[in-house]
């Protein structure tokens, strides 16, 4: 039994504008920003609303039937502030099938919060807690989908990272290539 890290809660409403300002310190963090694509607040804040309102009524689109839960750990400093999250989806595994998986779409830690990397593993325990607690009772267990990209110099130490990240029972299964 996994259990839930206590540095890390499930956000709610009121952590729309904390997270959004978080999400745009990741779109803007390092050489990539963004991957040179423009940043879309409306998307992005529907993103947040899939995980902070589950009750569809309360989203600004309210036929968005997408799930998600989102993991944060908020700034022992600085209050109403957000030092690192994880955005965890609910959703298909693949477009030939109905089986489900929980998909990161986002994993960041502040970049003054990263050098113990204490942050990190507290938000990946955090994603296989989600994923156990969405396991219980199912009769196809979900996994967890994990991944990043990244056009630095410094992909081979990103991928070596996130290895060590997830640990031995995570297994490499796919690859990207960027074509302009």
């Amino acid at each position: 039994m996994i259990a839930k890290p206590d540095s890390v809660r499930i956000a709610t409403q009121a952590d729309e504008r904390p997270l959004y300002d978080l999400l745009m310190d990741l779109w803007t963090y390092g050489e990539e920003r963004g991957l040179g694509w423009p940043v879309d607040p409306i998307l992005v804040l529907r993103h947040i609303e899939e995980g902070t309102r589950p009750n569809l009524a309360t989203r600004s689109d309210p036929m968005d039937l997408r799930r998600a839960v989102h993991g944060v750990i908020d700034d022992p400093d600085t209050p109403d502030r957000i030092i690192a999250s994880v955005g965890l989806f609910i959703d298909q595994v693949g477009w030939y099938t109905r089986e489900m998986g929980v998909h990161e779409l986002w994993f960041y830690v502040r970049g003054h919060a990263r050098n113990s990397r204490h942050h990190e593993r507290a938000l990946r325990d955090f994603a296989f807690w989600v994923r156990q607690e969405l396991n219980k009772g199912t009769p196809q267990p979900m996994p967890l989908i994990s991944g990043f990209y990244y056009r630095g110099p410094r992909l081979a130490a990103m991928e070596r990272l996130w290895q060590r990240l997830w640990g031995p029972t995570a297994e490499k299964v796919a690859a990207l290539w960027w074509i302009e």
